[in-house]
């Protein structure tokens, strides 16, 4: 196999970067401010813990919008859900 014919497979296999910024399925529904924020903290490493004291909320709380984004989002963990949300609206994460 050559470069070029492995080149060609990845980019069968992997979505290009390029095609997340646009607005696709997972923002049809809209995420509401609390959820962004509890994405916005648990992009930087935050625990729903840190992110319920930080908000002044219950680390439920904090889980149950965080959770509800990432389902919003339909990704499996809140990591991916920030970096779909951070790569649909950059001006988040600046």
């Amino acid at each position: 196999m050559t470069a070029r014919s492995n080149s060609s497979r990845s980019s069968s296999i992997f979505m290009p970067v390029a095609s997340w910024t646009t607005a696709g399925p997972w923002m049809a529904l809209p995420l509401s401010r609390r959820e962004m924020e509890c994405l916005k903290w648990a992009a930087r490493g935050k625990t729903a813990w840190e992110i319920g004291r930080i908000l002044g909320i219950s680390r439920s709380t904090a889980a149950y919008h965080r959770d509800n984004a990432r389902k919003k989002l339909g990704v499996k963990t809140a990591i991916q859900a920030a970096v779909r949300l951070a790569l649909s609206r950059p001006s988040l994460f600046t």
